[in-house]
């Protein structure tokens, strides 16, 4: 299924790859993410060398409102390293909360991008660059955060709506306006072309079906697991090939049902993650044409200089 699917993508959309990157190099990507911060409510981000980090790769920013007011700090950790585990993911290392003083947040994200090598500086993919939007949006939530209790601050909510503000944020990516303002030739300058641009919105629907029924065998895997009635011992194996025979699945996507279950639930215990991501993402998608345009609109009313902020991000105990 993926060699011909892979096959019937190139034949579409004929997007070479390795050309792609040259107009994704990551802090040209960052500061795109940092652009639509700040044109959507009005943040900053300055760059502070000199903070304490924990690897020379990581990059350090304070994040302000638009009259100066310090939010909070966000680190930046782009590349791979045989120390970091993989993928990609945020943390706060410092979570808002008042009940004792002011309490600012401190957060990073973490990726494992290909580092710089020589003078070809880390070029990332069009996926990657989703996943850079993903985890910023995951940061703003915890920078935004607005409440008394650290126990209710930044992504502390519950796990059908953490996904949201991240899922909102990646979507953006995808608007030609954006593109347009950071997706520059590494060595020539030259803006992405907008055939190109329809081109990565056109792929992008691809097999949708496909991975959409990937979610959902791994959700109904995980509901299978969660509501056995007896704590009975189990061969893993046996009981997950069962499952997915007993959905009329094809090999490939049970196998995949697999493989979200070992990298999403078991090690992370993450009840519901993959089914969570998927209702996120559709959420998003639904409505993200409405909240985008009411941004834009909101945005524009400002009050004492400092845009109105996004009740996704800026959580209130009210």
């Amino acid at each position: 299924w993926r060699y011909y699917t892979e096959k019937v993508r190139k034949a579409r959309f004929d997007i070479d790859e390795v050309a792609l990157r040259a107009y994704f190099e990551v802090n040209a990507v960052r500061d795109g993410a940092f652009a639509i911060a700040n044109n959507l409510w009005g943040l900053t981000f300055a760059e502070l060398p000199d903070l304490p980090r924990w690897h020379p790769d990581q990059q350090a920013f304070e994040v302000k409102e638009a009259d100066g007011t310090h939010i909070g700090i966000m680190y930046m950790d782009f590349f791979t390293r045989p120390s970091k585990r993989g993928g990609a993911w945020m943390n706060s290392l410092r979570s808002q909360s008042r009940l004792d003083g002011e309490v600012h947040p401190v957060v990073t994200t973490n990726f494992n991008f290909p580092p710089p090598a020589g003078d070809l500086p880390s070029l990332i993919s069009f996926e990657d660059a989703g996943t850079l939007l993903h985890e910023f949006g995951h940061a703003l939530h915890g920078l935004l955060s607005d409440v008394t209790y650290e126990s209710l601050s930044g992504t502390s909510v519950p796990r059908d709506f953490v996904e949201f503000p991240s899922q909102m944020m990646q979507h953006w990516l995808g608007e030609p306006e954006v593109l347009r303002s950071f997706a520059k030739h590494y060595e020539t300058g030259e803006v992405i072309p907008d055939e190109l641009i329809q081109k990565l919105n056109d792929a992008a629907q691809f097999n949708q079906g496909f991975a959409t029924i990937e979610y959902l065998a791994a959700s109904y895997l995980d509901m299978g697991w969660h509501t056995l009635s007896e704590p009975n011992e189990h061969d893993a194996r046996e009981f997950e090939n069962e499952e997915m025979r007993r959905r009329g699945l094809i090999n490939e996507i049970a196998t995949s049902g697999r493989r979200c279950w070992t990298r999403m639930h078991i090690r992370h215990s993450k009840r519901r993650a993959c089914l969570t991501r998927m209702s996120r993402a559709g959420i998003a998608s639904t409505f993200y044409p409405r909240v985008a345009q009411s941004l834009e609109w909101n945005c524009t009313k400002r009050s004492g200089g400092v845009p109105p902020r996004l009740k996704l991000f800026s959580r209130t105990e009210d």
